[in-house]
């Protein structure tokens, strides 16, 4: 079973590549992860070999004005012309649901740039009022994956664990073969398994301890998940 690891600098990502599967690429971890920029993109892609997602997210909430969508389509079209692998957004309506037409315009801005740039959904996903709904969307949206820690917010200790994995099994029954279902948010070596398992494949850290990145629980979780 695969491992993403989410890293915000140039050596995390290089010693995080030795072990992941795939890179989600940000800025600001400590912000749950905002867009990085283009200097550190050229810099990861050309020292790592794995694919390298760059998350799009220009404010702390999931809502777009005019204003932060602008600077979402920008940002999608410099980090895909950068040489991003893809590209990790999200976008929801003051509804829940998912903004078609918002994520549509990053999406069609990022492969007007560069031809084959994948999509990816990230923890917008969790906030959507309607999972199945959400699925639809994305899939129709030719989403590749998405994150999906199992509750709603940044705070994954709201929910206890085994509800947590309720809603990750629910979604990756939901989603088939459609939309690839990543497990996060509190992912390590003492429970990726589970996660994996719910997940049906791929689980997602930072690997981070007190706050730095541990390149041991890399090298342990990567073991683990396969």
């Amino acid at each position: 079973m695969p491992l993403e690891i989410a890293v915000d600098n140039l050596s995390e990502a290089v010693l995080a590549a030795r072990h992941a599967d795939r890179l989600e690429l940000c800025a600001e971890l400590d912000r749950h992860g905002m867009t990085p920029s283009d200097e550190l993109v050229l810099d990861v892609v050309a020292s790592v070999t794995i694919p390298l997602f760059a998350l799009i997210r220009e404010s702390d909430g999931y809502i777009a004005d005019r204003a932060t969508l602008g600077a979402l389509i920008e940002s999608a079209r410099r980090a895909a012309l950068a040489g991003a692998t893809g590209i990790v957004i999200g976008v929801l309506t003051r509804r829940g649901e998912i903004d078609v037409p918002a994520c549509r315009e990053i999406i069609d801005a990022a492969r007007a740039s560069r031809a084959g740039v994948q999509v990816a959904f990230h923890r917008a996903f969790d906030d959507a009022c309607d999972t199945r709904a959400a699925i639809d969307a994305i899939a129709a949206l030719g989403v590749s994956h998405t994150l999906c820690a199992g509750v709603p917010g940044l705070d994954h200790s709201a929910r206890s664990m085994p509800d947590r994995l309720a809603s990750l099994a629910r979604a990756r029954d939901l989603a088939a073969s459609r939309v690839g279902i990543v497990a996060c948010g509190g992912v390590r070596s003492s429970n990726a398994r589970e996660f994996a398992n719910a997940s049906g494949a791929w689980v997602h850290s930072s690997c981070r301890v007190h706050g730095r990145f541990d390149e041991s629980q890399a090298r342990e979780l990567a073991r683990l998940v396969r």
